[in-house]
């Protein structure tokens, strides 16, 4: 029955594929643009707070990291765990943003490398919206929620200038809490964390996080600072919940690194589905000739 139901797919994909020149005209097909010559499609959310039709927000691009506006229901497919999913509707996301920002306070990050981490987490917060919050977590050896989430940058700010470098370093256990203070945000969802040494002193497990992360539907976006920041793990926690990895040596592009992961959830579009499986979902973006995909593990 799945091998039927996939062939299925695949000729209604084929049909899709085949309409090129009438797409414009189309209804349920967003107009293509002659000057986009590549696309790119990631998952950084998967809205699972209904119990049977989810949103899966996507970011689609061009060639120069532009967002596609526009697109239809015409212009997606999906995947549940290899059978098709059943889109509804397409639209922009307009829900407010709420950003977790989870920040290295270990011992390590001395000097410097504070400043630069400051520095990044201000920018990223004074380039949110009015409608948007922001909630700060912290961490060495324990983890602190310094901050909730609010919507008053000044208070943001005090607090992030507040950080002090002290103890161990507990990424694991951090990344796990920034995903359940997610949990009841209503709207897009961001978690970016930032660390500069390897985890060494974790109750939780690089798996349990990536487990914690996709159980929500979220992106873990992974920042690592200098050239020990444990990047092949830290690449594994963004690859396997569809975030972002990057790393900075200096901290002197950090500020920048902030505001790419925070450009990723701005420009949205939520495809609305009914959910019939549970695992794996992808998504298929057909824009004129050209296509991509992305996946994002859930529960």
């Amino acid at each position: 029955m799945r091998a039927y139901r996939h062939i299925i797919f695949l000729l209604a994909a084929t049909l899709i594929a085949g309409t090129g020149c009438k797409r414009a005209s189309e209804a349920l097909l967003g107009g293509s643009d002659a000057s986009v010559t590549a696309v790119s499609l990631s998952v950084p959310q998967v809205d699972t707070q209904a119990s049977n039709v989810y949103r899966i927000f996507v970011s689609a691009l061009d060639q120069a990291g532009n967002p596609l506006l526009g697109l239809q229901i015409g212009n997606f497919s999906i995947l549940e765990n290899g059978g098709p999913g059943v889109p509804i509707d397409v639209a922009p996301v307009l829900d407010p943003l709420y950003v977790v920002l989870v920040i290295d306070r270990s011992g390590s990050m001395f000097g410097s490398r504070t400043t630069a981490a400051n520095n990044a987490a201000i920018a990223l917060v004074n380039a949110l919206s009015a409608s948007d919050y922001a909630a700060l977590i912290e961490f060495d050896d324990t983890v602190r929620i310094t901050s909730g989430f609010t919507s008053d940058k000044t208070t943001l700010v005090n607090f992030i200038n507040a950080g002090v470098p002290l103890g161990a370093t507990a990424v694991y256990d951090a990344t796990v809490e920034g995903a359940k203070l997610l949990l009841n945000a209503n709207g897009r969802r961001m978690l970016l964390v930032l660390t500069d040494g390897e985890d060494n002193s974790s109750a939780n497990t690089s798996e349990d996080a990536i487990k914690n992360v996709n159980d929500r539907g979220l992106s873990a976006n992974m920042v690592g600072l200098g050239a020990t920041a444990g990047g092949p793990v830290l690449t594994q926690i963004a690859a396997n919940t569809g975030g972002i990895f990057a790393e900075s040596l200096t901290g002197s592009d950090l500020d920048a690194i902030f505001l790419n992961v925070l450009s990723r959830f701005q420009d949205l579009t939520a495809i609305r589905y009914r959910r019939r499986e549970s695992g794996r979902v992808t998504a298929y973006l057909n824009y004129g000739n050209l296509t991509a995909s992305a996946s994002k593990q859930l529960d």
